[in-house]
């Protein structure tokens, strides 16, 4: 969390080190920490998906969670079924995410731009589509402790990050980010916002009404 929480606000530790290190440079030394965030996030994930490898059963016992083990056969289907469509949901919002949101989708941007496609409608899809993972895993392996998990730590966490993410970008984009937080959805689409896009001609258009097609970081 430490790691990641410096890797997004980039604007926020130029302006606290200001005189110190040149923008360009917190911009370079962000991108530098998101890589070491990108090793510890790749090994949560292995540990996760590998949980029903060696589940945490004193654990479980204590906190008076089901096994995964004990759930009965009869749901173990329907549960793996839940799970497959969450991880077609999954990729079907995190690959347009990525695609949208190019380099950014890994590394911050000195210059970049807010993005379009799927950001026309939410601003963090990419987080929203690995809480949707997280809890396929848990699905597939019908364990209560991970979905318990997700709810309880994953999600908390995700939305600390958003936020963090989001007060730098303000830093970065000024009132225009600010405008398109109030016309776009968290997690999920607005409705007004659904409904205002099919009436323009193309997304660049929507993004034009923000006045932030051509917009940088300054």
């Amino acid at each position: 969390t430490i790691f990641y929480i410096n890797s997004i606000q980039p604007m926020l530790m130029y302006m606290n080190y200001k005189g110190l290190i040149s923008k360009t440079t917190s911009f370079k030394i962000s991108t530098f920490i998101r890589t070491i965030f990108g090793i510890f996030w790749c090994l949560t994930m292995y540990h996760f998906i590998k949980y029903q490898s060696y589940p945490m059963i004193y654990l479980e016992d204590l906190l008076y969670i089901t096994h995964s083990n004990d759930v009965p056969n009869k749901y173990q289907f329907i549960l793996k079924d839940i799970a497959y469509l969450l991880f077609l949901l999954s990729l079907l919002i995190t690959l347009p995410a990525i695609y949208d949101a190019g380099k950014e989708s890994l590394i911050p941007l000195e210059h970049g731009r807010l993005h379009q496609g799927i950001y026309n409608y939410i601003r963090h899809p990419q987080a929203f589509g690995e809480i949707l993972f997280w809890f396929g895993i848990s699905f597939y392996y019908h364990s209560p402790f991970l979905f318990l998990f997700t709810i309880y730590i994953f999600i908390p966490m995700y939305i600390y990050w958003c936020n963090k993410e989001e007060n730098d970008l303000i830093l970065r984009f000024g009132q225009q980010y600010v405008k398109y937080i109030k016309k776009t959805g968290y997690w999920i689409p607005k409705i007004s916002t659904l409904t205002k896009h099919f009436s323009y001609v193309s997304s660049s258009q929507f993004f034009d009404d923000y006045g932030m097609v051509s917009l940088q970081s300054t």
